[in-house]
């Protein structure tokens, strides 16, 4: 093929770049516009609601929709050319050049300097970072090469006459911390082995301090030999920067095709281009997966960043946006919340820690899988069930529960009300207390309604009475020998918790036993801060008395939807517990409930939050720094999306919720959409 359709063929490829280029801009920009709508905004923008939502209620009012399209099918960020496209361009070329750094290798770090800030972890000292950063610019300043290239020995000459520092050790610690960052960079690494085995011939050039045994050494330990040479700016005192070192490779390479990959616009495309080289620009991973960068400006956060990115901008594979939405945000969080509990739970010297059904399931399975030996066991619980066997010691809440909740809808008969709390046995007694089943259960027939349970209080404990056997039996088992156990969940009020302590302590007599709670988050009522208060209900992320820039209100439809969405990450597959029961010989039973329309969406989530935490906890043994989660760590991520209805919408519209917060046994309960309840509430 002659020069001129070479130079056609890059031009067009050129051009779909920068279409990839500009479409990634475009989404990072509308996923930042989005992010508006996060929670502390939406906090400090109450009174503009409070103005809109009095318009709203105005009897001429007419809502207008402004059209704003979103993808609706993310499995795919469309911001790189196909590997084998990029393949079959560059099997043309003579020779083919690599950069290094966000392009042949990615750093699982915010920034390069970040880097940094792990030496000074390890050596103590705090100003470490910074004055590394300023150590090389005066090294640079006073070398006297016209490129300014300078190697690390000659920073850390100039920084052990600021510190005092070992300079071979934290130069080792500095080069360990590169190596211990450092990940092939998938894409390019299948383009680089394919290109390998078609026997090209393959050189790396590079603009960097490190020496050419360090970068030799960072790029074998990712898997890349086999190529030519590699050619470091430090060791020839040359650079891309200012293109000399592409003039030195022109000497070398004359009348040889070459093109050359790289991040930088300026050193990897301009300079090289004006030397007759073409071309490929691959923008690195952190410049599309910019968005990221919202997270804590922490080592956790810088190393999240860094993953992240990594992981889906690099152009290698698609993933759903289930998994996407559980790697990025539900990952971090859920490891935080684990290794919080794991130090809790030493603290409290606790014998057993029980996650509860069904949202603290993923929370087991990472402690299983990657926390601690702390004995634990999923618990298999839930609010309906939990009532019927507290029901002679919580028999005003009860009634409160079932029956008060519909008598205010006023939507249902006494008769429907009492089969749908399994109480229908009771319906035959209603005429002889002068109550027709008919009656329409409203705030009216309440109290009547309410005397008559009172009156067959009894009759209803001895019916409840299997429920409660068999309960007894299961939670033994879960105790087995513990005597202070923590009970986890992802929140908020700590009625399960409450239920469980009064049923251990007055009908099982396991006084015993001590149960706390160490939940993800609480709300804010004040029963519960009184609980929080005294100890026996504790939360990672916030409580009344910590935490409470990150508390999420529920009693608005912004922080209830977002608080829906967030206990739907944790979502288990699992159907829900409506009754304990005994079984034919005698033993433990469960009666379940109906299984959820989004198994596929809960399994792609829990499998994108186990790959995080996979990834998390391989990249900490490299680094060999123990960094601790800390609870803002864990809730950056999730903060960035909080209140992102449209994005919420692409990841759980599809999950169902109630109608009414009103549980039902033996009838199908109305349930809606997350997206129609978004829509309802006016978030979209």
């Amino acid at each position: 093929m002659d020069n001129s359709n070479y130079m056609f063929q890059m031009h067009l490829l050129q051009k779909e770049q920068q279409l990839r280029q500009m479409e990634a801009e475009f989404k990072a920009l509308q996923h930042e516009y989005h992010n508006i709508l996060n929670s502390r905004f939406w906090k400090s923008t109450q009174w503009i609601r409070n103005i809109i939502n009095k318009v709203r209620r105005h009897a001429d009012y007419k809502p207008v929709f402004i059209d704003n399209p979103r993808q609706q099918d993310s499995t795919v960020f469309p911001t790189r050319l196909p590997a084998e496209e990029m393949i079959n361009t560059l099997k043309t070329y003579d020779v083919i050049s690599f950069d290094i750094f966000d392009t042949l290798i990615l750093r699982n770090c915010r920034n390069p300097v970040d880097v940094f800030d792990i030496v000074a972890l390890k050596i103590g000292y705090e100003s470490f970072s910074s004055l590394r950063i300023q150590a090389e610019s005066a090294a640079r300043e006073k070398t006297e090469n016209s490129v300014k290239e300078v190697s690390l020995e000659q920073i850390y000459d100039i920084l052990c006459q600021w510190i005092d520092i070992d300079k071979e050790t934290t130069m080792k610690y500095e080069i360990e911390a590169e190596l211990s960052l450092c990940i092939a960079n998938g894409y390019m690494k299948k383009i680089f082995d394919t290109l390998r085995a078609l026997n090209k011939q393959i050189i790396i050039v590079s603009d960097m301090y490190l020496s050419k045994n360090t970068l030799s050494h960072i790029l074998s330990n990712c898997g890349y030999y086999g190529y030519e040479e590699l050619y470091v700016s430090n060791e020839y005192n040359l650079s891309k920067a200012d293109g000399s070192l592409y003039d030195y490779l022109n000497n070398i390479y004359s009348g040889k095709k070459i093109i050359h990959i790289g991040d930088n616009y300026v050193s990897d495309i301009e300079n090289c281009e004006k030397r007759g080289w073409h071309t490929f620009y691959y923008p690195s991973c952190k410049s599309i997966g910019h968005v990221f960068s919202t997270a804590t400006e922490s080592p956790v956060g810088d190393i999240y960043s860094g993953i992240v990115v990594n992981k889906f901008f690099n152009g290698i594979s698609s993933y759903s946006i289930s998994y996407r939405h559980g790697y990025t945000y539900g990952g971090l969080l859920a490891i935080g919340y684990c290794q919080w509990l794991e130090e809790f739970a030493k603290q409290k010297r606790a014998d057993k820690i029980l996650f509860l059904a069904r949202d603290a399931e993923i929370f087991e399975t990472v402690f299983r899988k990657y926390v601690t030996n702390i004995p634990h066991e999923y618990m298999v619980v839930s609010r309906f069930a939990m009532w019927q066997i507290v029901f002679t010691i919580h028999t005003e809440e009860y009634i409160r529960f079932f029956f008060l909740t519909r008598a205010r809808a006023g939507d249902t008969t006494i008769e429907n009300a009492l089969s749908e709390t399994d109480l229908s046995f009771l319906v035959d007694k209603l005429e002889s207390e002068n109550i027709s089943p008919d009656t329409n259960l409203n705030l009216s027939s309440y109290n009547q309604l309410r005397d008559f349970i009172y009156k067959y209080k009894s009759l209803i404990a001895d019916y409840f009475r299997p429920q409660r056997d068999a309960a007894v039996k299961y939670f033994n088992h879960c105790f087995g020998n513990a005597k202070r156990i923590i009970l986890s969940d992802v929140g908020w009020s700590g009625q399960i918790l409450l239920h469980m302590r009064h049923f251990v302590k007055d009908i099982m007599k396991r006084n015993d036993v001590e149960i706390i709670g160490a939940y993800v988050a609480t709300s804010m009522r004040k029963d519960v801060n009184h609980y929080v208060n005294i100890g026996t209900l504790n939360a990672f992320l916030n409580t009344y008395g910590q935490n409470r820039e990150m508390y999420i209100p529920i009693d608005n439809y912004a922080g209830n939807t977002s608080v829906m969405c967030l206990e739907a990450m944790f979502s288990s597959a699992s159907p829900t517990l409506m009754e304990y029961k005994l079984s034919d010989n005698g033993e433990y039973d469960f009666i379940y409930g109906n299984i959820t329309n989004v198994i596929s969406n809960i399994n792609d989530i829990q499998h994108g939050i186990l790959d995080f935490i996979s990834d998390w906890l391989n990249q900490m043994k490299k680094i060999d720094v123990k960094l601790t989660i800390t609870a803002a760590d864990a809730f950056s991520p999730y903060e960035l999306v909080a209140m992102d209805w449209p994005y919420l919408s692409e990841v759980f519209g599809d999950y169902r919720e109630y109608t009414d917060s009103i549980p039902r046994l033996g009838k199908s309960r109305e349930s809606i959409t997350l997206k129609q309840i978004m829509i309802s509430r006016g978030l979209l």
